[in-house]
């Protein structure tokens, strides 16, 4: 580490980090606010509740994950000012994040892939409660959070430096596929598994609601796509050091730099997907938009005198207009 070249791959990658912790405090700012405004919107209370927040839920809980991850990269500035990895306090927290991120996107983006699947491909519709999600959301943290207290309590020193930052010691390699690699490439293969069959569905001609109307179901698919596409892109190139390092090979520095900027990368990436790919696409949705619409209308004509009286009062402001002024004093 006290060499040049891989302290300024560190910072690369902890620059990376820093951008997509941005992006997402940004966008869970972002939704926090539009979500308290959908709170006070009498048309989201109870059963006008959209059903899409199911989606929004695991959308946030991906952004989640992803600002844990971030940090986790960021704390490879503390190995770039000490020009040396050694273990300690520093070396278990980042640890800690690195392996909680990992795993949460991971479990987040499998979790997606799950619901956009049920919801287009078998047609179902999501409740408009959150039990479900809240769920999902709570089990997903929870076996994250249990790997890790477990593989801390059974192995003595289960963190440590691994050359350029701090993650699972070496010496536990089956931890480190068993807690981390098996959930990343099981999303892999679940995101492959499940959209290429929904891809053709949708090419299939089923006509599917897209932000304010119909959208071309192949143009959907392609956007649809981009997900696994995207999580397949970043966590590829990190694995691939990963697994010749596992079997001791000699990776140059420069690839395990550009393979943890792509990483670092991954909460702007899953930040433009979320704006980009976020789909109205369940005909349900579609349904909520033209039921308030047409709630928005009846209050607009509630508040509207009826058309009776317009006309019942339109002779009377034109007698009063034709009257001169004391006209009535006069004749009296």
């Amino acid at each position: 580490m006290s060499d040049f070249g891989p302290r300024v791959g560190l910072l690369l990658i902890s620059e990376a980090a820093l951008v997509s912790a941005a992006a997402v405090i940004f966008m869970l700012g972002w939704k926090g606010f539009n979500a308290i405004q959908e709170y006070r919107n009498p048309l989201t209370h109870e059963e006008n509740r959209p059903s899409h927040l199911h989606i929004e839920l695991y959308f946030a809980c991906l952004m989640v994950a992803d600002l844990i991850q971030a940090i986790g990269s960021i704390l490879n500035l503390t190995w770039v000012v000490r020009g040396v990895v050694n273990p300690g306090v520093a070396c278990t927290v980042q640890a800690v994040f690195k392996q909680l991120g990992d795993v949460g996107v991971a479990l987040s983006t499998l979790v997606i892939a799950v619901h956009t699947f049920v919801v287009l491909y078998l047609k179902w519709t999501p409740s408009t409660s959150l039990l479900l999600p809240l769920i999902v959301v709570s089990l997903l943290w929870l076996t994250d959070v249990l790997m890790i207290v477990i593989s801390v309590a059974i192995h003595p020193a289960y963190y440590g430096p691994t050359g350029y930052w701090c993650w699972i010691a070496i010496r536990y390699r089956s931890g480190q596929i068993a807690t981390e690699y098996v959930w990343m490439w099981l999303t892999v293969t679940a995101n492959l598994v499940l959209y290429i069959p929904l891809f053709f569905r949708l090419r299939r001609g089923d006509s599917w609601a897209y932000g304010s109307g119909a959208c071309d179901p192949a143009k959907a698919a392609r956007r649809l796509l981009w997900c696994p596409v995207a999580y397949t892109v970043i966590i590829l190139p990190i694995s691939v050091t990963r697994f010749l390092a596992f079997f001791g090979h000699d990776v140059p520095y420069q690839w395990t730099a550009l393979s943890g900027v792509l990483l670092g990368f991954s909460g702007v990436i899953n930040a433009i997907l979320y704006t980009i790919t976020r789909p109205r696409l369940h005909p349900a949705q579609a349904r909520h938009r033209r039921r308030s619409s047409a709630a928005t209308m009846l209050r607009a004509r509630a508040q509207s005198p009826p058309q009776s009286e317009l006309i019942d009062l339109a002779p009377r402001i034109h007698d009063y207009n034709d009257t001169p002024p004391g006209k009535d004093a006069l004749l009296a």
